[in-house]
């Protein structure tokens, strides 16, 4: 059954590298958009003349218009430095989003060669899969020395929303639902995905086996609006927890990125009393998540000029004197975070508090 274009999503030129014609996504999709133009291409999926010709000012349209299918050729699987978040990163579903936030790093790692930041696929999605699975099965000593000494530490996890919101991309392509119930079949394997999807009816009926957790991001409504192009708004995306809980899905929230302004708190504790009215109590149960503070890389209010207002929330420091210190790569974090974690976490706790933190970065 094709997947339906949507006015956020419709694209009208997909490219596809030569090798990728051989899988069957790309039948998938010529089924599901068959008024696109399909080009093939050969060479390097980040390397499109078309699209490194671009005009940057075409940000927001390119997600919406174009679409990359490649073939993946290097390991999907990295260990992820953050331990506290998950034991691997899995990139073997797609590089970039559909979803056009001004923050967001996949966009610059994507403008690094291109004009602008369309979403590439893995076409051999289903060979990926299997190299997740022999994964899990090569670590399965590890797993059951963790088994014997701590249950609650018994499988590999695997986040699959490191570079991409694949829970969004469900709603167009098969791939999410095959790595979905790809994990539900391991013996050790669970899965994360961070998101800001609010569309997440294809996912009520899966066999998952409670072996995934789906975590939304939200933030007050002056983040969603300035920075959150395309996504939905608050009521949406608790509606999705609640319908995800139902499901029978692990779900849980994180508050990100943590922008640092005037009356950045008092925004949180109204962002909390409204989780609190609108989630279900069947939703609140074991509720967790995480915490992450604003980065900001100094390419992107280059790389994309039309975001620079939105940017500029960020250094106006007559009215906002919060440093930023640099990191490598060009990355500036806030300075002297301690107090803004610790308001931070005293609120959630007075207001939320069945939730519980598992980590907060700065």
């Amino acid at each position: 059954m094709p997947h339906r274009p949507t006015a956020l999503f419709d694209p009208k030129i997909i490219f596809v590298q030569d090798k990728a014609k051989d899988y069957p996504l790309y039948e998938e999709l010529r089924e599901s958009f068959p008024r696109a133009d399909f080009e093939v291409f050969e060479g390097r999926h980040d390397a499109i003349p078309a699209l490194m010709e671009q005009d940057p000012k075409n940000f927001l349209n390119a997600k919406r218009d174009f679409l990359i299918l490649a073939f993946r050729a290097s390991n999907p699987i990295e260990p992820n430095r953050n331990k506290d978040a998950s034991d691997f990163m899995f990139k073997g579903i797609s590089q970039g989003c559909l979803f056009a936030c001004a923050y967001c790093y996949t966009n610059l790692h994507k403008m690094h060669s291109h004009k602008v930041a369309p979403l590439t696929l893995w076409a051999n999605i289903d060979e990926l899969l299997e190299t997740l699975v022999k994964h899990q099965r090569d670590h399965e000593d590890r797993i059951i020395n963790d088994l014997f000494y701590d249950n609650d530490r018994a499988n590999l996890t695997y986040d699959f929303a490191c570079n991409s919101d694949p829970i969004w991309e469900g709603n167009f392509f098969s791939s999410t639902k095959k790595a979905i119930e790809a994990i539900a079949k391991m013996d050790h394997g669970y899965g994360i995905c961070t998101t800001k999807a609010t569309e997440v009816d294809y996912l009520l009926d899966l066999d998952h086996n409670n072996m995934m957790t789906i975590e939304i991001t939200l933030s007050p409504a002056f983040v969603v609006k300035k920075f959150e192009i395309f996504t939905g708004g608050l009521a949406e995306r608790i509606s999705a927890i609640n319908k995800l809980k139902d499901a029978g899905y692990n779900v849980g929230i994180t508050f990100a990125p943590i922008i640092l302004r005037d009356r950045w708190m008092e925004e949180y504790i109204e962002l909390f009393n409204y989780i609190d009215e609108h989630l279900t109590e069947k939703a609140k149960e074991n509720l967790k998540g995480d915490a992450f503070f604003y980065s900001h890389r100094m390419e992107l209010p280059e790389k994309i000029p039309m975001f620079k207002k939105a940017f500029d929330v960020l250094y106006n420091s007559k009215k906002h004197p919060i440093e930023l210190k640099p990191k490598e790569g060009g990355v500036y974090q806030y300075r002297n975070l301690k107090q803004p974690m610790e308001w931070f976490e005293r609120n959630l706790k007075k207001y939320l508090p069945y939730f519980t933190l598992r980590y907060i970065h700065g």
